[in-house]
């Protein structure tokens, strides 16, 4: 029997500790106002409150709904919010659930390669401070990463478990079970197999080829394998390409590279959502650079910044495939050079005689991580003010349009396609039946021809209106609000 897979006190007080922190770093954030998604792309749990049991919408929606390829985070929201009535909180304390989970998983794993706890601790602590996820724990839509995130560690975990003792095949099962649950959670884990590989040789190996288990790998590996095929082959034959949302041929896969800086998370960098990179940014990736000279000047612990850079560039192959819209969540890039750093400090540490450059890369990492906290909340103030920005004027249309049970057509102009804000529309005005046109400025002469014939075709209730920001004006006619979007 491993033991080192039993949990001692201390590990133990580890995990409570990140839940402790975990707590203390959003408890004051999960009341902010429930938020709405992408209605082309998401068929929102919000929108359950129709059905009027669980099970009749599993049956009739969940189920011929499936072709977003994510239905695991929407089985849990689905049954939670047709389970209460006042269910945000506990949607993003799930979220948050699931968060200090992968921290505890990556701690555990830190660790159980007799990593000093204090580091492991550290190294399991970022995850939850670091501002990128606070979007993550915010905003529900993205429970899939985290639910991805949590289930890949735990594949990893349960693979090291049996790396080195006789495996049955329930062990097997079990394991293609959280793989699948990672699939059909977040579709960027599709490059699980890649990271398992520089687990084994970098870390469990000490990157040495002869002690990789090649055996228990390969026969793992064709399990994740076989699995991602089926995968593929489902949302292949879903979507009529890998791709997703758009068709991938018809798409820059530098885009999510070249908007956005959508890959910083992963070199640890804020990157504040609405916010362009700052001096923070510059000086949090400086001290990294300095944790990561004086740790890798030694020529052992090379390799593991190998494996931090080819785990970085493994888990972003996904943006070149899979054209993902929230690429810039996915923090998962990042574990990697946490699981480097832990261990070099570790090393640095126990070798002695170096204690002026333990020295150094301690305070470097203690500005680090103050740093980290430093940004946190404006990271937060800049999601909550995002979901402002869609729940205000949508609450202002539905007061606008009131529910007097006709259909009602909305001609919305902005400045970009207001999909979130459709969402919220919809569900304010439920069970009014609600259709909105996008105009997006600026507007084409296509479409103002477009849109002039519906308007002259479409028998419902109509409303113009112009939004810009969280304003949103109202005209009597279609021609009035073109002509007014015309000089915008």
């Amino acid at each position: 029997m491993d033991n080192s897979y039993r949990l001692d006190k201390q590990a133990y007080w580890g995990i409570l500790l990140l839940a402790m922190t975990g707590l203390a770093c959003y408890f004051g954030s999960l009341n902010a106002p429930p938020e709405t998604e992408e209605l082309g792309l998401v068929d929102y749990p919000l929108i359950l409150r129709s059905y009027p049991s669980f099970w009749q919408w599993l049956l009739q929606d969940f189920i011929r709904k499936m072709h977003f390829i994510r239905p695991v985070p929407f089985f849990i929201q689905g049954a939670i919010v047709t389970s209460l009535q006042d269910h945000t909180r506990v949607l993003r304390l799930i979220n948050l659930a699931a968060l200090v989970a992968t921290s505890s998983l990556l701690y555990l794993l830190l660790w159980r390669e007799n990593v000093k706890w204090l580091f492991a601790l550290l190294g399991g602590a970022v995850i939850i401070i670091h501002p990128i996820n606070v979007i993550n724990v915010l905003k529900l839509i993205h429970l899939g990463n985290l639910l991805g995130g949590m289930f890949c560690l735990l594949a990893i975990t349960l693979y090291a478990r049996y790396r080195d003792r006789a495996r049955s095949g329930w062990t097997y099962g079990l394991e293609g079970l959280i793989v699948a649950l990672m699939l059909f959670s977040y579709e960027l884990y599709v490059v699980s197999p890649i990271l398992l590989v520089l687990y084994e040789y970098f870390i469990k190996a000490k990157a040495k080829l002869r002690g990789v288990k090649q055996q228990k790998l390969i026969r793992s590996l064709a399990l994740w394998i076989l699995l991602i095929m089926v995968y593929l082959a489902i949302r292949y034959w879903v979507f009529r390409g890998v791709g997703g949302y758009r068709d991938f041929w018809e798409s820059n896969p530098l885009a999510p590279f070249l908007k956005g800086g959508k890959w910083l998370p992963g070199w640890g960098f804020l990157h504040i959502l609405g916010q362009p990179l700052g001096i923070l940014d510059f000086a949090l990736a400086l001290i990294l650079g300095i944790i990561f000279l004086v740790i890798f000047a030694n020529r052992p612990n090379l390799s593991l910044l190998l494996f931090a850079l080819l785990w970085f560039v493994g888990a972003s192959l996904p943006y070149f495939v899979i054209t993902a819209t929230y690429h810039y969540v996915f923090s998962f890039s990042m574990v990697g050079f946490i699981v480097a750093l832990a261990l070099g400090l570790d090393r640095l540490v126990r070798a002695g005689g170096k204690k002026p450059a333990a020295t150094i890369a301690i305070i470097a990492l203690i500005l680090f991580l103050g740093i980290l906290i430093y940004g946190r909340p404006a990271a937060i103030a800049s999601v909550v003010e995002s979901i402002k920005d869609d729940s205000i004027p949508s609450q202002i249309l539905a007061d606008h349009v009131g529910n007097g049970g006709d259909a009602v057509t909305i001609f919305l102009a902005s400045e970009r396609s207001d999909s979130h804000l459709l969402v919220r529309v919809r569900l304010l005005l439920h069970p009014t039946k609600v259709e909105i046109r996008d105009l997006v400025l600026p507007l084409s002469d296509a479409d103002v021809g477009m849109m002039m014939q519906e308007d002259q075709a479409d028998s419902a209730k109509k409303v113009y209106a112009l939004r810009q920001g969280r304003r949103v004006t109202f005209y009597p006619s279609l021609i009035e609000l073109i002509e007014e979007a015309k000089h915008l």
